[in-house]
């Protein structure tokens, strides 16, 4: 008698279970690279659209001057772009926006002034020499500590110290000045400010600590100075303390500066922005 070929019912069984267990982590990692791919898309269509508004404002094809904001259409696609004016309060120096640091320390004529993103919440004034014999003599310092609160905050405690010079060449220590503010999901980054001043101002940048115990955290420091400007100075003896130093760029007595808001809708969706930046134009006037 002739034998069929065949599987039985428990070999077939035991075939879909392995088919069944291979399958399941090659569908999700099929899955995986399809968002990443579909969202590595998304991310290239926004630079684009980026670009493409970047340029017809440059080129004058989208003009602002008689409203703050203006929204035009993306091609023929379903992406609107919205431009609008940010004024000096919302984007305080050419290139930098103040929201992208824990604090700032702006050196402002004769003051000392913290800021924390748009708002001025501390003023110290500063003293300045009376003689420019004395210039080594008379400084303002500022000594910057930073405490881990918990682990989504910092404390930042600035504490200035002045010297005073009186009429009779006499020097007086003034007593100490002390800001302090708690920062929420601190970045580690502090701007200095120091564009508009002919102070003399010494920032001295302690660790981070954890209690009474300096700790790996990184803080990053951003001095930004006027073109061959000394009078301001900053120092740490911690290596985890960085320094970034930048000359502003003086601009042409005829140049002027704008700043725009450039954000990226949905149709469908105007209250929600998929993305915004804001980018600084420069046009020389006639």
């Amino acid at each position: 008698m002739k034998k069929m070929k065949g599987y039985t019912l428990v070999e077939l069984l035991v075939a879909f279970s392995i088919f069944a267990i291979l399958i399941v982590p090659v569908s999700g990692m099929i899955n995986t690279a399809i968002r990443g791919n579909k969202f590595s898309k998304e991310k290239l269509e926004l630079v684009n659209i980026f670009d493409y508004a970047y340029e017809s404002y440059l080129n004058g094809d989208v003009k602002l001057e008689n409203s703050d904001s203006k929204e035009i259409k993306y091609m023929n696609s379903d992406y609107k772009i919205r431009f609008k004016k940010v004024g000096q309060v919302e984007y305080q120096m050419k290139g930098i926006d103040y929201s992208n640091y824990d604090l700032v320390l702006k050196v402002e004529g004769n003051e000392l002034q913290l800021w924390k993103k748009d708002c001025k919440i501390a003023v110290s004034q500063l003293e300045k020499e009376k003689k420019p014999e004395n210039r080594e003599k008379v400084k303002n310092r500022a000594f910057i500590k930073i405490t881990l609160e918990n682990s989504n905050s910092f404390k930042y405690e600035i504490k200035i110290n002045k010297i005073r010079e009186e009429n009779d060449n006499k020097f007086n220590s003034l007593p100490d000045e002390t800001f302090s503010e708690i920062v929420l999901n601190p970045s580690g980054k502090l701007l200095i400010d120091a564009n508009n001043t002919d102070y003399n101002v010494n920032f001295l940048i302690d660790g981070v600590y954890n209690s009474n115990n300096l700790i790996d955290r990184i803080l990053t420091v951003n001095l930004k100075n006027k073109p061959n400007g000394d009078n301001v100075k900053v120092a740490s003896v911690y290596p985890n303390v960085e320094f970034i130093s930048k000359e502003d760029v003086q601009l042409n007595k005829n140049q002027n500066i704008e700043y725009v808001k450039i954000s990226i809708f949905k149709e469908n969706d105007l209250n929600n922005p998929l993305d915004e930046k804001v980018y600084e134009f420069s046009k020389i006037q006639k």
